[in-house]
């Protein structure tokens, strides 16, 4: 008589006629002349094992839950604040080209940066020269007491193009431009503006949404604002000056007492990138 023999849990099963048949996980073997399979085995009543079922237990769902609920709570908002630094990078950037191609075409028609009347206030420079070359947005833009914060998180008030005297001029994609609309303060070399990258929205801060750039009568184009009142554009700042310089007005990019105009300066330097030591 032939025995087969697997190295498993087995059952036997004893059945009407001295039939007999043992159970491996599935497959039963006749202990006698014949053999029988799976179906046979089941209509002969012995139990395969296949129906049995297998699940975790509650305490193993919950501890699962919570190592998941840890790990997301650690990276999901490091994941975001990388977003929103990659999408501040590209819209400021992409505000940057606007600019450039304006100027680019008001070349064309009215000549190079240098023959242009800085003696204009901002507003009435920024339409002579930039506007017809922009895409505006019909609707009339009025502050409505909106808080704009340095970079420090100070409430910024000093800043001319920030006050009841500023215009403001937005694109169709919803940047706006605070332009001073005063002559009786006016540098006969450089025209600069406040642009916040989105608009009304929050966070309306100086190195986040909100920046400062430049026309420059010496440069002949747009440059980010990284120079004192009055100061030659072609002075020449370290990063670190850039961060921590001592400033006339504090224009430095930094959260211990920088009011952040400085701080697309300081993302251009970094090669257009904002960097971990970034006041963000």
């Amino acid at each position: 008589m032939h025995k087969s023999v697997l190295n498993c849990p087995r059952k036997i099963c004893d059945k009407p006629n001295n039939v007999r048949y043992e159970q491996n996980f599935g497959v039963v073997i006749l202990k006698g002349e014949q053999q029988v399979g799976l179906r046979g085995a089941k209509r002969a009543g012995c139990d395969t094992g296949l129906n049995k079922k297998y699940a975790f237990t509650l305490a193993e769902v919950l501890i699962t839950l919570v190592v998941i609920g840890i790990i997301a709570s650690l990276t999901v908002p490091a994941v975001y604040n990388k977003y929103l630094k990659e999408q501040t990078v590209i819209q400021l950037k992409k505000v940057y080209s606007d600019l450039g191609r304006a100027i680019a075409h008001s070349k064309a028609q009215n000549g190079d940066v240098c023959s242009w009347d800085f003696s204009l206030s901002e507003e009435r420079f920024f339409n002579s020269y930039l506007t017809p070359f922009l895409r505006l947005s019909e609707k009339t833009v009025a502050e409505s007491g909106i808080t704009y914060l340095q970079s420090c998180g100070k409430q910024e008030t000093g800043l001319l193009v920030m006050r009841n005297n500023g215009k403001i001029i937005e694109l169709n994609s919803g940047v706006m431009f605070f332009l001073h609309n005063s002559s009786s303060y006016v540098d006969l070399n450089i025209k600069c503006f406040a642009v916040d990258i989105n608009g009304y929205k929050k966070p309306n801060r100086f190195g986040r949404d909100l920046f400062f750039l430049c026309i420059s009568k010496e440069k002949n184009t747009v440059i980010p604002h990284y120079v004192n009142d009055h100061e030659s554009v072609f002075v020449t700042r370290t990063r670190e000056e850039l961060k921590n310089g001592t400033g006339t007005y504090n224009y430095n990019c930094n959260k211990t007492n920088g009011r952040g105009m400085w701080c697309g300066a300081l993302i251009m330097r970094d090669g257009w990138q904002i960097k971990d030591d970034y006041p963000w």
